[in-house]
């Protein structure tokens, strides 16, 4: 002990030093290029998402307008509902107008048939 000097001492704090801010300083590095490579693949991902949920509610929409239009051709048609098909025709009908913002010849012909009594809340 008695031939450790002062400068001995103060080369040594400054090496653990040194280390402790270059292990920070990696740390820092390989933390920002993971959270990049994350953030990048995310950004793809989120746009593919995107565009499916975007085929899912054209294709709901598509298949809701068939059952309506296919519905409302039956009463033109005469025939008379069952309670739960009526119950069902309004379920799709409200999630066409209110879910999926369907404003079109369905809307019109609902009301015109509402109108007549042919169909009813």
């Amino acid at each position: 002990m008695e031939n450790i000097t002062l400068g001995q001492v103060a080369a040594a704090v400054a090496f653990l030093v040194a280390l402790i801010v270059s292990y920070k300083k990696l740390k820092e590095w390989t933390t920002d290029a993971v959270k990049d490579a994350v953030k990048e693949e995310l950004g793809q991902l989120s746009g593919e998402i995107k565009n499916l949920r975007d085929e899912l509610e054209k294709e709901d929409k598509e298949k809701t307008k068939n059952f309506l239009v296919a519905s409302l051709n039956e009463i033109e048609n005469g025939e008379v509902w069952t309670e739960v098909k009526r119950q069902r025709f309004y379920e799709q009908y409200d999630h066409y107008v209110n879910d999926l913002h369907g404003n079109t010849y369905i809307k019109k012909a609902v009301e015109v048939h509402e109108k007549e009594g042919k169909i009813w809340r």
